[in-house]
């Protein structure tokens, strides 16, 4: 209950958002998103709180796209015929055991500070913003961000993202492209950063 000029009784502000077209209670309690993906940290958290809810490192692991050649032979390759059986390397329709004839990975991105300081065979450390753009990685931070440390729906919140003071508009327009179009945001604000 609150009073406001002199009636007392149950308050409520409600506003109309054109993206939508939904009434939405409370407006005063925007709850934007903000995502500060900085050349070393990442910060991540709610519009209007004291600190973040998620800091960690910018940068990320990449595991890059593999095609394995048949491997070199020595005497401790086991090889498997059609049937599974173990043929001693007598057999000329053979499968390597590991698999890994011809195999292809998709390339992987490892995101966040417990994962990326894991050693992984072939995983190279890398920083979206430094000299090439980089945005499946940006994209990548920003999953990262959104659903497994904020754990939200970016559908349900404007998101307000920090830029670089020198990006260009070809760069703002990316950034607007992807929070509109693969996070289909409710508003979005790019703000320079000192």
């Amino acid at each position: 209950m609150s009073t406001f000029g002199g009636v007392t009784g149950k308050l409520s502000i409600y506003v109309i958002t054109f993206s939508n077209l939904s009434i939405c209670p409370l407006a005063d309690e925007v709850s934007a998103l903000v995502l500060d993906v900085g050349s070393c940290w990442t910060r991540a958290g709610y519009a209007g709180e004291d600190t973040p809810k998620a800091v960690f490192p910018t940068s990320y692991g990449y595991i890059p796209e593999t095609e394995t050649e048949v491997p070199n032979i020595d005497e401790d390759t086991i090889m498997k015929n059609e049937d599974g059986d173990a043929t001693g390397g007598e057999s000329s329709n053979i499968a390597f055991a590991d698999n890994t004839l011809n195999k292809k990975d998709k390339g992987k991105y490892i995101i966040g500070d417990a994962e990326v300081a894991a050693w992984r065979p072939n995983m190279e450390i890398r920083n979206p913003l430094v000299n090439v753009q980089d945005w499946d990685a940006l994209e990548k931070i920003w999953d990262h961000a959104l659903f497994k440390r904020l754990q939200v729906d970016p559908t349900e919140h404007p998101l307000f993202v920090t830029e670089a003071a020198w990006n260009t508009r070809e760069i703002r327009e990316k950034l607007t492209e992807i929070a509109f179009e693969k996070y289909q945001v409710l508003a979005f604000y790019v703000a320079k950063n000192p």
